[in-house]
């Protein structure tokens, strides 16, 4: 019986692995009327009077992968998902994009974890005044350690909104 259950499992396992990597995105195209195709909509031509538009230019890309393009006059940001080192590596493939996604949210949770410590400290003994004092509450007394983030970015707490967010190292 453990063995069929195993087996089954594996199987199934399988099957969703199968059909989650078949997933799109992209709504599917209306079908027309009597079998056949699918309908592709055509683009509306524009004005004769109108100038013609260029595409958007490309955001800079860095040449490694898991290097932030950094600018210099860029001030503290909120943190999201991507600015996580772990997992910014693997976005070759449908199941490491997935795998580096799950290692991100890792690395969220356990900024949550540091957020939601800090909430309770603060209602209980004080917000932390300076960065270097949250730092060190962080580290030292609670021996916590922050998620590293990708290469360009450091943490910094501003003081004054009680929060933790992204700077470029200078």
């Amino acid at each position: 019986m453990d063995r069929l259950l195993r087996i089954t499992a594996l199987a199934v396992s399988g099957a969703t692995l199968l059909w989650v990597a078949g997933c799109d995105a992209r709504p599917p195209l209306p079908k027309k009327p009597g079998g056949g195709g699918a309908v592709v909509p055509a683009k509306p031509a524009p004005p004769a009077d109108a100038a013609p538009q260029l595409p958007p230019l490309p955001a800079p890309r860095s040449a490694a992968p898991g290097v932030a393009v950094v600018s210099a006059d860029e001030g503290p940001t909120p943190i999201t998902k991507d600015d996580y080192k772990r997992g910014s590596k693997l976005k070759s493939s449908r199941f490491n994009r997935a795998l580096g996604g799950a290692l991100a949210a890792g690395e969220g949770v356990q900024l949550k974890n540091i957020e939601h410590n800090l909430l309770i400290h603060g209602e209980a003994q004080g917000y932390p005044k300076t960065h270097e004092a949250f730092m060190k509450l962080v580290t030292q007394e609670w021996g916590m350690q922050l998620p590293p983030l990708r290469e360009g970015y450091e943490y910094w707490y501003d003081a004054k909104a009680r929060k933790i967010m992204k700077r470029p190292t200078p």
